[in-house]
């Protein structure tokens, strides 16, 4: 059997530069400390340089994601991730898990259709509902509700006050969804309800296997991210950081056994890594 471990990639947002922050870092180590191999992956026009908002829609989003996609995953020798699991100390047939951050998770939502080794999902603030058309009509984008993997095998991570998809608040609340009036909190429910496969009204959603959603109340889309975002404080006394950090948790040991629940013999369920809310709900043998 190969010595190599499982992968777990992390795809950060538009203008954050892609390079080692204090969290970041701290993902890393759990990964380390938990067998996982654990890479930022860079994708293209991360600087946000490709994006013209003059006729600006879900469709081009949409197109420009699975560009950036298609060359990130695949399984064709040129892809970021096969280059990675060509490395000795890493072997992908044990799991790749990805998360990703805003369009970072628009793209990491892509990443399942275009290579089957990737096994988990962990998406924060990915919206699939944007008004971005100059006539401010809403769009669905139903392009990043991918449900290649199943819903056992991705987790979402939202705030409730996250506006991003409305212009970054320009669009005033209510609006119109397919005939029914929603707020911003109701907005996240809804487009995350859609997303992930469960069915639930709860800010919670995440179910006895650690899968499903989980809303932040009052978090809008930057301090959803505890991550680094130029010199903004971020750190462990975020709302988003306990939340966070366990979905990588999650992630790590999901992306690595097929087993929805990833059930764990009497007294062996792993304790919280970062925070106590929401709690892990899978572990599974490093």
């Amino acid at each position: 059997a190969s010595e190599g471990v499982p992968l777990v990639v992390f795809l950060h947002g538009t203008k954050i530069d892609p390079s080692w922050g204090d969290t970041t870092a701290l993902a890393q180590f759990a990964a380390q400390e938990m067998g996982v191999a654990f890479a930022l992956l860079e994708w293209p026009n991360w600087d946000g340089s490709d994006y013209n908002f003059d006729g600006f829609s879900v469709g081009y989003y949409c197109n420009a994601t699975a560009d950036k996609a298609a060359q990130l995953f695949g399984h064709t020798e040129t892809t970021s991730l096969s280059a990675l699991c060509a490395l000795e100390a890493i072997d992908c047939s044990k799991g790749v898990g990805v998360a990703g951050y805003s369009q970072g998770a628009a793209i990491g939502s892509m990443a399942a259709e275009n290579d089957d080794r990737v096994t988990a999902f962990f998406g924060i603030a990915l919206n699939t509902v944007g008004i971005y058309r100059d006539d401010g009509a809403v769009e669905e984008a139903t392009c990043h509700r991918d449900a290649t993997l199943s819903p056992s095998a991705r987790r979402y991570l939202n705030g409730g006050d996250d506006v991003n998809w409305a212009g970054g608040g320009s669009v005033p609340m209510p609006i119109t969804v397919s005939g029914t009036s929603y707020d911003a909190l109701e907005v996240a429910k809804y487009q995350l309800k859609a997303t992930s496969g469960y069915d639930c009204e709860k800010l919670d959603c995440l179910q006895s296997d650690g899968s499903g959603y989980f809303i932040v109340p009052g978090v809008n889309h930057v301090n959803i991210y505890p991550y680094s975002w130029d010199d903004m404080a971020v750190g462990d006394d975020m709302a988003a950081y306990g939340p966070t950090m366990n979905g990588v948790t999650w992630l790590m040991a999901r992306a690595i056994t097929d087993t929805p629940g990833c059930p764990c013999a009497e007294g062996g369920r792993r304790k919280p890594l970062f925070g106590s809310t929401p709690e892990p709900t899978c572990c599974a043998v490093f």
